[in-house]
């Protein structure tokens, strides 16, 4: 989260975008002295008729909960925003998740929930990020209902079984019934691919003066689906992934303020 809290505002707005504000975690610095936050939800929030209380804890999780809503009720306690999303979450708020077209899947919720999302929405597009070898096995027998799919060249031969490379992999992955593939590999350069006959690349330029590589993956999964859903076609929207994530790896920390002049592109 940035000093001018305008993390927070953006939340506030991208959870308009899904028409109801039911719970927000996420982590930010905890050195960070986050000044005016309950001034600046309660603003934010009046605004839109919602209630919503704030609570910032030691250990840097910013938890923000709708208090008209019993679903994400965390008595004080640091809960994985993963351990609230199951199939019961999934049932009270069917309404709300039909509404959309797209669902996007965190990796970390159980395979049982993730099951049970593919087999309810069977005319959602899926986009998920596969976040470990481990985990991104979880969706190895529903690959054919995938939407997109982003992951790194190791989580893509876990997935594949074979050691191929990025190229092949994505061709592999095409083949197996996933519509559109995005496959990393550290500075290498991107391969994505939505024809098995048309395989592409986007170019990474070495970055010398690096700070950290903490956030880059994410930033790269982040650009990718935010420019996808917004319509710009798969390779314009690896570049832009690939340029969210150039300017995290030139960041301290996580993210940067150089993101700014990126919210409305």
């Amino acid at each position: 989260a940035s000093k001018s809290n305008n993390y927070i505002k953006y939340s506030f707005e991208i959870s308009e975008n899904v028409s109801v504000i039911e719970s927000i975690v996420c982590t930010i610095n905890p050195d960070i002295i986050v000044d005016g936050v309950n001034q600046s939800i309660s603003t934010k929030v009046n605004n839109n008729s919602n209630q919503v209380s704030a609570k910032l804890y030691e250990d840097g999780i910013l938890k923000l909960i709708n208090v008209l809503s019993d679903t994400a009720t965390m008595n004080g306690e640091s809960v994985p925003v993963s351990e609230l999303i199951n199939m019961d979450f999934i049932n009270k708020n069917d309404q709300l998740i039909s509404n959309h077209e797209y669902i996007i899947i965190d990796s970390n919720l159980d395979e049982t929930t993730i099951d049970y999302l593919f087999e309810k929405y069977k005319d959602k597009k899926f986009i998920v990020e596969a976040i470990s070898p481990t985990k991104v096995l979880k969706y190895k027998k529903h690959l054919d209902k995938l939407f997109l799919i982003k992951c790194n060249i190791h989580e893509a031969r876990m997935l594949m079984g074979i050691d191929l490379a990025e190229k092949d992999l994505v061709g592999g992955l095409l083949a197996s019934g996933v519509i559109n593939v995005v496959v990393s590999h550290g500075s290498h350069d991107i391969f994505f691919g939505h024809d098995v006959r048309k395989i592409d690349l986007v170019k990474v330029e070495e970055v010398v003066d690096f700070e950290n590589t903490t956030g880059c993956g994410d930033a790269l999964t982040s650009g990718v689906i935010d420019h996808f859903i917004r319509g710009y076609t798969l390779k314009e929207s690896v570049a832009f992934g690939n340029e969210l994530s150039r300017l995290t790896l030139m960041s301290k920390g996580a993210t940067t303020k150089e993101i700014e002049k990126y919210r409305h592109v």
